[in-house]
């Protein structure tokens, strides 16, 4: 099984960085949409049916919490996965209520992705076998 995923960050740099940098097919996942700011991600939602957002915390227009939270309230079976540049966590943990599967600093090369992206598979997992 491939899993869905979208992305979502302001900065594109950081969106060619997500998609390049990680090899998604190893991960069992596909690509399935980039976007610039979290309201394009909420946009596509539906068309694109995700098991996995990975999204910045900070962007305008909506941002990682705000995508959390759409996706909490409205029950997707969506896994949120945080990206953040800030050392300080106190703003992603503000996230923890929306049912955020892991953060991840932009430091490095998203060092903690692969094992932010097994944890969300993981957990998508437990649930199809309830």
């Amino acid at each position: 099984m491939m899993y869905r995923v979208m992305l979502a960050d302001d900065e594109p740099i950081v969106r060619k960085a997500l998609t390049t940098l990680t090899n998604w097919q190893e991960l069992q996942c596909e690509v399935v949409y980039v976007a610039a700011n979290g309201q394009e991600l909420v946009d596509h939602l539906e068309s694109e049916k995700p098991d996995i957002v990975v999204t910045d915390i900070r962007m305008p227009v909506k941002d990682g919490i705000e995508v959390a939270k759409y996706i909490m309230e409205k029950e997707l079976p969506i896994k949120v996965i945080i990206l953040t540049a800030y050392a300080d966590f106190s703003y992603a943990q503000s996230a923890v209520k929306y049912n955020v599967v892991d953060y991840v600093t932009k430091t490095g090369a998203f060092d903690g992705l692969i094992a932010a992206v097994e944890k969300a598979k993981q957990a998508l997992k437990e649930r199809s076998e309830m």
